[in-house]
């Protein structure tokens, strides 16, 4: 038999499970996290509070807009990422505190889609705004770029299970 778990009444954009813990990353509404022995979850951005009621969220008084992506580092399922309209986001308390990403990114770039933490190494992180993808290998300090060929916008990032300087991208065009 299937069962409903709950109903978020907004689009599910990613879904993962990590240990003991099932994340679901919302387009307007952010991050949740459950267990799975439970049919209840909590929100992980509250922190970054809604604005009349229009899925609009705000950090540092700075608008976030829709939510795209998440990466959980694996080493510490504190340290988790996400991407919105307006940048990368980063919380290393689990969810109490977020702060935007200084990702050095040309004037009016496109929303950042996607994120990825390497398996084998937390520090190692990759996002994407575009056709550019940044890599960090100090937690987001720093980044390298990375210049995708084709149109569109690089929509995901899968990193490889045990080699941290290879990556997969995927571009919506």
């Amino acid at each position: 038999n299937w069962k409903l778990v709950t109903n978020f009444d907004d689009r599910v954009n990613r879904i993962r499970f990590q240990g003991n813990n099932l994340y679901i990353l919302l387009r307007t509404k952010g991050l949740f996290i459950g267990n799975t022995s439970s049919d209840t979850f909590r929100s992980l951005t509250e922190s970054i509070a809604p604005s009349s009621g229009f899925g609009t969220y705000f950090s540092d008084s700075l608008p976030v807009g829709q939510f795209s992506q998440m990466a959980v580092a694996s080493g510490n399922q504190n340290t988790i990422f996400v991407t919105a309209e307006t940048g990368l986001y980063k919380t290393t308390d689990g969810g109490a505190r977020w702060n935007r990403v200084p990702v050095p990114t040309k004037t009016n770039e496109v929303p950042f889609r996607a994120v990825v933490t390497s398996p084998v190494d937390d520090n190692t992180v990759y996002t994407a705004a575009g056709t550019t993808i940044y890599k960090s290998v100090d937690g987001a300090k720093t980044f390298q770029t990375q210049g995708v060929k084709g149109t569109g916008f690089v929509n995901y990032i899968l990193a490889h299970p045990s080699i941290s300087q290879i990556v997969y991208s995927g571009i919506y065009a």
